[in-house]
Order: C-alpha cells, then sequence, then structure tokens
C-alpha cells in the first residue's frame, strides 16, 4: 500500500512539472508560436504522451520481467493478469471522459 501513495506522488509531481514547462517557461510559447492551431496541439502532446507512456510501460514490464525493482506480476486467483488490460481500462476511461466532456455539445448541435 505505501508503494501505491509514492506512485501517485510522483505522477502528481509529473503531472505538476509538465504544467509548469508548458505554461511557466519559454517551451510553452515556443509550442504556441510553431503550432499555433490548438487540436493540432493537443494531438501533438497526445503523441508526446502515448510515446512517453509507452517508454515508461516498456521498461516497466521488462523490470517486471527480469524480477528488478519493486515491481511483479499481478495475479488474481492464480490467473495472470496481462499488462495490456491496464492501458485498456485506461484508454476506456479517457473515452468515457473524452465522450461525457464533449458528446452533450454535439448532440445539442444536431437536434436544433
Amino acid at each position: 500500500m505505501h508503494l501505491t501513495w509514492v506512485l501517485l506522488l510522483m505522477v502528481a509531481v509529473m503531472a505538476a512539472a509538465v504544467s509548469w514547462l508548458l505554461h511557466g517557461t519559454r517551451l510553452g510559447a515556443l509550442l504556441h508560436e510553431h503550432i499555433p492551431d490548438r487540436p493540432q496541439r493537443r494531438l501533438f502532446l497526445a503523441a508526446i504522451g502515448f510515446f512517453l507512456t509507452f517508454a515508461g510501460v516498456r521498461t516497466l514490464t521488462s523490470s517486471i520481467h527480469h524480477n528488478l525493482g519493486p515491481f511483479h506480476d499481478i495475479s488474481m486467483g492464480g490467473r495472470h493478469i496481462h499488462h495490456l488490460v491496464w492501458g485498456i481500462l485506461l484508454l476506456l476511461a479517457v473515452g468515457y471522459a473524452g465522450w461525457w466532456r464533449w458528446a452533450p455539445e454535439a448532440s445539442l448541435r444536431h437536434c436544433s
């Protein structure tokens, strides 16, 4: 349980660092200057997030495979839970959050 709080704290610190990089440094201004279109900026940041997450997950699964660090396989009732399950659940959560955020606006436009 202690490791969970450490991981959550790390995620919060990383999110704060990214927010500071994009809003408190010249990097954010450069991003706005070179990619003025907001949807394209979102796609660019999503791609960066995807590749960083992919690299992090590959590192994590490699450490699990080689028994490095505090990480290990997760099992329920003797059955191994594959690491892709967590990615699929995360994609579902993000998809539903996006749908919940933007679907009401789109449905209102089509109804009038």
